[in-house]
């Protein structure tokens, strides 16, 4: 009988053991490879070490190694800019301040200009839950704090897309997110943490497991809404009433997790405030970067964000109502992930520019899983020198196209219009 298997010491064995030992050897893991031979109880063990990875991938290693400390060294700088330099940025305070507020009672919605900022906009728009995850950045000293959301923001995003992407292509995904990831580190905002959970909740539903991507879509979803259009994907699961189930649990104990410092009635206050703000908030920013604030530029029409919004959704989720005899594809998958995360930017009437780092990483997933072409690489260019809506609408659109495999439906356009013709011309030659 010969079994191969895994074993942790370079040495060779000449030993008797039995056939249930050598079922155990043959299931552990290691870094080198045996060849167990055994007749009846003797068994002879020939240990050959694995050959030393090959040198692009230590590349490859070192290049992910630089990539990361590129983006601890921006929180870092970030932080000296906000924290030091600068303390006139609005953004960080607003969130500390909010988990104080919680924890006194207070209105977490209501203006505190002595604490987060003299402008109506530096008001607190999560959820009361969210004021809960910003506890451990309150707790600590100011830089302390800022430093350590900045440096979640970039090793979240580093992971989410180094767990999306593996290998060479990981590696220029990375580098093709890093500018979008400066805007949003800078600005000390929850975008780049809001891309790495919409990321992390697909990663994890693609392993089923269940509760983890339940975790990061209500996560996401209860400091930024639109992480809920990751609901979708738990459509495409084997079982999705029982994925929906854990989505459920989890949604209603994160709900209540604010009640560790709150009591049940100045929770639901808390949540009918976050309504109010949150129905309050439909208009564009004053610098809103969706399509719909540059299409009403140009034409100088009034058209609402909910018509190019509910037209835009219509389109989105066509391919999973119209193929589903895609949805077990993981290309499949992976190019409808790549349209969420850019649909949800888009076509958000409060876009800013850190929002874009959640589109730039559906960019990198597009750009890196289709062929390369000269026009795919000018929409990629493009999308990174600060074009943003136009671009990343065309990339949106291109992605929708293959998604209903639009290339073999206009072929079979083409293919009725010749036979629809041929009568019309036989009638003329008549």
């Amino acid at each position: 009988m010969k079994v191969m298997c895994r074993f942790a010491l370079a040495l060779t064995i000449d030993t008797p053991v039995n056939e249930r030992e050598i079922g155990r050897a043959a299931m552990s893991p290691s870094r080198t490879d045996i060849t167990v031979t055994a007749t009846s109880y003797d068994v002879v063990a020939t240990i050959e070490p694995r050959a030393p990875l090959p040198a692009r991938h230590a590349l490859s290693s070192r290049a992910r190694r630089g990539i990361l400390l590129l983006f601890l060294t921006l929180a870092a700088v970030a932080t000296v800019q906000r924290g030091v330099l600068t303390h006139t940025h609005a953004t960080f305070p607003v969130f500390r301040q909010s988990f104080v507020h919680l924890r006194a009672g207070q209105d977490l919605y209501a203006a505190y200009p002595g604490e987060q900022g003299l402008e109506d906009r530096d008001r607190f728009k999560y959820s009361p839950t969210a004021a809960m995850f910003f506890a451990p950045f309150a707790l600590l000293p100011f830089i302390a704090g800022l430093f350590l959301w900045t440096a979640l923001n970039a090793i979240a995003l580093y992971f989410a897309v180094d767990r999306l992407i593996p290998g060479k292509n990981g590696t220029l995904a990375l580098l093709i997110v890093f500018p979008a990831l400066i805007a949003a580190v800078q600005s000390t905002s929850s975008n780049a943490l809001i891309a790495a959970l919409m990321v992390a909740s697909f990663v994890t539903l693609e392993s089923a497991r269940h509760v983890r991507s339940s975790t990061a879509i209500v996560a996401g979803a209860l400091m930024k809404l639109f992480p809920a259009a990751a609901v979708p994907f738990v459509l495409l699961q084997p079982k999705p009433w029982r994925a929906f189930a854990k989505l459920a649990l989890v949604f209603a104990a994160l709900i209540a997790l604010p009640l560790l410092v709150t009591t049940p009635a100045q929770l639901v206050a808390q949540y009918k405030s976050w309504a109010a703000i949150l129905l309050g908030d439909a208009g564009d920013l004053v610098f809103a970067r969706s399509i719909m604030v540059v299409v009403r530029h140009w034409t100088g029409l009034a058209t609402p964000n909910w018509m190019f919004q509910g037209a835009a959704t219509l389109i989105l989720v066509t391919p999973i109502a119209f193929r589903r005899s895609q949805w077990g594809d993981p290309a499949f998958r992976k190019s409808l992930l790549a349209s969420l995360l850019i649909y949800v930017v888009i076509f958000n009437h409060q876009a800013e520019n850190s929002s874009y780092i959640i589109a730039a990483v559906g960019l990198a997933v597009w750009y890196l899983n289709s062929d390369r072409s000269v026009i795919r690489t000018l929409l990629l260019v493009l999308c990174l020198v600060g074009l943003e809506a136009i671009p990343y609408t065309i990339v949106w659109f291109w992605l929708q196209f293959d998604l209903l495999d639009g290339a073999r439906l206009a072929g079979w356009l083409a293919s009725k219009i010749p036979e629809s013709a041929a009568p019309a011309g036989e009638l003329n030659e008549a």
